[in-house]
């Protein structure tokens, strides 16, 4: 398999592993993505589930339904949104 980088939250309680290459990158700035982040916009990158792992605090993950057929995460310690999975 290919290169892994790791990434993680500000204070470091969720701590993830993503195996290259991403599928895509992407920058969204619709308005749910402008407000979850306070941004003008946010930039994504897509990866296959396989190549995701949690390292350290997936008990630190918070998950919010944000639509139907979307959902966002974030560390419950210190509040950073990480992650945004849909259908």
């Amino acid at each position: 398999m290919g290169e892994k980088l790791e990434g993680r939250c500000l204070c470091g309680a969720v701590v993830f592993a993503v195996t290259l290459p991403v599928r895509w990158c992407a920058h969204c700035h619709c308005s749910m993505c402008r407000r979850a982040h306070g941004a003008p916009y946010v930039t994504w990158v897509g990866v296959e589930a396989a190549r995701f792992a949690f390292v350290a605090g997936e008990d630190q993950v918070r998950r919010y339904g944000s639509s139907a057929q979307a959902t966002r995460s974030g560390c419950a310690v210190c509040g950073t949104p990480l992650f945004f999975e849909s259908t």
